[in-house]
């Protein structure tokens, strides 16, 4: 894979030779000499990003074009297109694992999105969640290295060995059933001996570490003649 060029519908996307700028091969019908295919740096906004090197690349069709960039410090640079809608946004994933390649699947609805990845002495295949299947309900796989259970009604949860001493987050039949102090800081459950006991039994139930999904917002610009840009505002909704 390292450096081998990707099909993106008409277009191609490659890592180049410096290990930390990827670039997107387009026709170019606008060149003066003759018509031809040139490259775009899609890390333009971006220089400093992969500064670590990449390793390997991957693209994901569904449900939008997405690229897998595998980072030497074992996070991933992931690069999310929607051409009709003009945006290019770049996310950095990293998990409580080093992440050593990636290989996607195409689906009907979704493409599956598989890592391998490494903690402590043990490999792992860790899949990515299809994102209609993070929107609530009884089953709700907004959690990392998620164990699910799907079954008679239970309280003790098993199967939990790869977290054991961590806090994780618990949803069950629906609803978020973690626990937190008063402050609302999450404390748990903590696993131990590969199993957590909940205090309601439940019948559907996702398990796995909490995540932090930052953001930051472009300039707000003024509207209808209001605050500058520079000056503070309220935001009412969101």
């Amino acid at each position: 894979k390292n450096f081998n060029l990707k099909t993106v519908s008409p277009r191609g996307v490659f890592i180049d030779r410096s290990k930390e700028r990827v670039y997107e091969l387009t026709y170019d019908d606008d060149t003066a000499a003759v018509d031809d295919y040139g490259p775009t740096d899609l890390t333009q906004l971006v220089p400093d990003l992969n500064e670590v090197g990449l390793k390997y690349l991957e693209v994901q069709h569904k449900p939008d074009m997405r690229l897998h960039c595998v980072r030497e410090d074992g996070q991933v640079a992931l690069m999310v297109f929607d051409r009709p809608e003009k945006v290019m946004c770049w996310c950095l994933i990293e998990a409580d694992a080093e992440i050593l390649d990636v290989a996607v699947q195409m689906g009907e609805k979704e493409d599956q999105v598989y890592y391998v990845m490494q903690r402590g002495r043990k490999y792992y295949i860790g899949k990515w969640a299809h994102e209609r299947d993070c929107r609530g309900g009884l089953l709700n796989r907004q959690a990392d290295l998620f164990v699910e259970y799907d079954g008679v009604p239970a309280t003790t949860m098993t199967g939990l060995n790869h977290l054991n001493g961590e806090k994780i987050v618990v949803w069950a039949d629906g609803k978020d059933v973690s626990t937190y102090d008063a402050d609302g800081v999450h404390t748990g459950p903590v696993v131990s001996s590969n199993s957590i006991t909940l205090t309601t039994a439940a019948a559907k139930v996702i398990m796995g570490l909490p995540y932090t999904a930052d953001f930051k917002s472009g300039k707000l610009s003024a509207v209808d003649g209001g605050a500058a840009p520079n000056e503070k505002r309220t935001i009412t909704n969101l």
